[in-house]
């Protein structure tokens, strides 16, 4: 009786600050924000910080954007795929950053036949190149063919362009520090892929979605490399799995181990995929994964791009802290992948009892330490 009581009492507490600060000056609000953050500083257990992000190009997250040497006119295309987010003008305002951040980039809105002609032609104005294609009849795991499609009709008109290098992003996703990408030839450059790979460079991913004990999950947020490679990777044939997204979390809430948890991820399905038509047909081990990031891909740390995703992770400043404490999202560091592309796989310890963990388990600081760990 008593939790019920409590439970009604904080919906109505909720209903009730919701319809006040609806009725706050936007100034206001944030004053109460930073009120309420020196309370929890002062009476709770964490530290909580407050981010400001301009909604418009008014005022460039970074104020002084300076590549340090020249960065050709052309060489590099940012694809921006995905359907257009409305609120706030997203995807509109974030070409108009992007082009005042960056202005030696080819911008490339890659989306769907049926989108809104008027704000396609702002986005156009605002000097994005526009491409536009039919939506798939089967949407495939996780909508990965919406997914496939529109990233490589964007990297395609890439290539029609010239372009050398080319970057896969986000509708949803607004990349604050963009000019991160200036370095990111030079990074290339510095760590050629391994022979025998056929890439003309490795592929640059994230360590948010980039998960160490996760066979070939190679994050699909953000990526980056020369077009040729980037065109293969994202030319996978067509998912034919038809399985609703509802149906597939219903199966995720069922699997017991790592590796079945992975089994409809859509990142697994186009790098395997990938790897298949260049004729590797690796095991899904974690020795083979990491044998695979230490060859073909380029780890960033997600905070260097300085990703605002209003989508999901609007009030978080690193979403991807979180996923580190679960054993299935555990994430490839930059220094992590450095010490796999510098070292020997012999001797390397990949765990391979891991796939064995829960997809929930709670990781300790170190893996090794886990209770239960098979005696070496």
């Amino acid at each position: 009786m008593a939790s019920a009581m409590l439970h009604t009492a904080n919906r109505a507490f909720g209903a009730f600050s919701r319809w006040l600060l609806r009725r706050l000056p936007a100034a206001t609000a944030l004053r109460l924000a930073e009120a309420a953050l020196r309370h929890a500083h002062a009476t709770g257990p964490e530290f909580l910080t407050l981010d400001r992000r301009a909604k418009g190009t008014g005022t460039l997250r970074y104020g002084l954007v300076d590549p340090v040497t020249p960065e050709p006119q052309g060489r590099t295309a940012v694809v921006i795929q995905g359907p257009l987010l409305i609120p706030n003008d997203f995807t509109l305002e974030t070409v108009r950053y992007y082009r005042r951040a960056c202005p030696e980039f080819v911008l490339i809105l890659s989306t769907w036949e049926g989108e809104d002609p008027g704000l396609l032609a702002r986005c156009c104005d605002a000097g994005a190149h526009i491409v536009l294609s039919s939506k798939p009849a089967i949407p495939g795991r996780y909508n990965v063919n919406f997914q496939a499609i529109s990233t490589a009709a964007g990297i395609a008109r890439a290539a029609a362009s010239g372009c050398q290098f080319v970057a896969k992003t986000r509708t949803d996703q607004r990349l604050d520090a963009i000019h991160s990408m200036y370095g990111l030839p030079a990074l290339l450059e510095a760590f050629p892929p391994a022979p025998g790979t056929g890439q003309t460079a490795r592929l640059v991913t994230t360590s948010y979605g980039t998960y160490k004990y996760t066979p070939f999950h190679a994050s699909d947020f953000f990526m980056f490399g020369a077009v040729p490679d980037m065109l293969k990777y994202w030319s996978p044939p067509l998912d034919d799995c038809c399985l609703t997204r509802a149906e597939v979390e219903a199966y995720l809430a069922t699997a017991v181990r790592v590796n079945e948890y992975n089994r409809y991820s859509p990142e697994r399905h186009v790098l395997v995929e990938y790897l298949k038509a260049a004729r590797e047909v690796p095991p899904l081990t974690v020795a083979a994964w990491w044998q695979c990031l230490a060859t073909r891909f380029l780890v960033l740390d997600w905070p260097l791009l300085d990703v605002y995703w209003p989508k999901y992770a609007a009030n978080a400043a690193r979403p991807d802290l979180p996923l580190n404490r679960v054993t299935v999202t555990t994430q490839v560091s930059f220094f992590d992948w450095v010490r796999l592309a510098t070292s020997d796989p012999a001797a390397r310890q990949p765990p391979e009892w891991a796939l064995d963990l829960p997809p929930t388990y709670k990781t300790t600081l170190r893996l090794v330490d886990l209770p239960g760990r098979p005696a070496s």
